[in-house]
């Protein structure tokens, strides 16, 4: 999603012509400014990025038809006709780190995908990391440097925040289908707390744990279960939630944590504090991994008075620190770098 609020904002900078490419299976609706493209299918779905079809020819040509300056941003392990094309086309290529686990060594993220990662960094003309963690440890374990921007997000116009006592009483946890993220604890939480509502969103990926999900959540009367949703539909999920819920195992710094405090939902984490963003900040819940305290500060939650309070210290925090033109700003310095280094002033 942050591509997708990055390439919104930069549609409204002059002399700006944003391409958005995405993937077939995410089909965005039409966004003004913004011209779309599909460039493929998860053939082998749980396998990251092999055997995906991409029409290279189509990428071509939509680099060689954009006019005036052209950046490449990137993100994850996309696939290199993408870097390819770009380097034919001497378009310099912003690459993002979308997670601490790519960067410290804890060894969560397989060598293979690290190496698929680090092979995009080197290919880059700057690589943009989210926080300050992760610039010191992709210096010091892997010799990169980076410029921190922090992720952003863009409220929608005219879309009503609900106060505590109007929200819908369920908690929501959004994520793909991938044994990090940790789902299953989720369910688990639902399956102790059966008096409670509990709302899980997650688009297949990894097909075990996908299965693991469905089977899991049938077996719960208390669970609605949805493979994913429509980006508009799942904001207003996250508008009327009670609260958000991440059990992830390893994170940078989620787009559910940002889209939580927008919406003006509070944010419980079972393990991770995002260097200290969460709990010690004074936004959001930490249960520092204690599932006995994740349990008790759900239902905390369900206290109007309380989730007001931590829902007003997230949005204050958020509209400071996530702010889409403050980070739009940045980028576009960046960029000016780029040039002057490479030459074209």
């Amino acid at each position: 999603m942050q591509m997708y609020y990055l390439a919104k904002g930069f549609a409204k900078q002059e002399n700006f012509k944003v391409v958005l490419f995405v993937r077939q299976k995410h089909k965005p609706s039409k966004i003004p400014n913004i011209e779309i493209v599909h460039f493929g299918l998860p053939i082998n779905r749980g396998v990251p990025y092999i055997g995906r079809y991409v029409n290279k020819k189509h990428i071509e040509r939509t680099f060689k038809e954009s006019a005036g300056k052209r950046i490449l941003f990137l993100g994850g392990a996309e696939q290199w006709e993408f870097i390819s094309v770009a380097k034919r086309n001497k378009i310099p290529i912003i690459y993002r780190i979308n997670g601490d686990s790519l960067v410290d060594g804890s060894g969560i993220a397989s060598e293979c995908w690290i190496d698929l990662i680090m092979q995009r960094v080197r290919a880059a003309d700057a690589v943009v990391t989210q926080s300050a963690h992760q610039k010191h440890e992709l210096k010091k374990n892997y010799g990169f440097d980076s410029t921190v921007i922090p992720s952003c997000y863009e409220q929608s116009q005219g879309v009503k925040i609900l106060n505590s006592y109007q929200k819908d009483d369920f908690i929501l946890w959004v994520g793909r289908s991938v044994w990090v993220k940790d789902p299953l604890a989720f369910l688990n939480l639902a399956k102790v707390l059966p008096v409670k509502k509990f709302v899980l969103v997650s688009p297949p990926e990894e097909p075990d744990c996908d299965e693991a999900i469905r089977k899991a959540a049938e077996s719960l009367d208390n669970v609605d279960f949805f493979a994913g949703m429509p980006h508009k539909e799942l904001m207003e999920l996250y508008r009327r939630a009670t609260a958000v819920v991440s059990t992830s195992e390893t994170e940078g710094l989620p787009n559910t944590l940002i889209e939580a405090c927008f919406s003006y939902t509070p944010y419980i984490s079972y393990r991770l504090s995002f260097q200290g963003v969460v709990g010690s900040e004074g936004i959001g819940i930490c249960s520092e991994g204690s599932f006995e305290k994740l349990k008790s500060d759900v239902l905390s939650i369900f206290d109007d008075k309380f989730a007001e309070s931590v829902a007003e210290k997230q949005l204050n925090y958020a509209k400071n620190t996530w702010n889409v033109d403050t980070s739009i700003s940045k980028y576009i310095e960046l960029i000016k770098d780029i040039s002057i280094s490479k030459g074209g002033g």
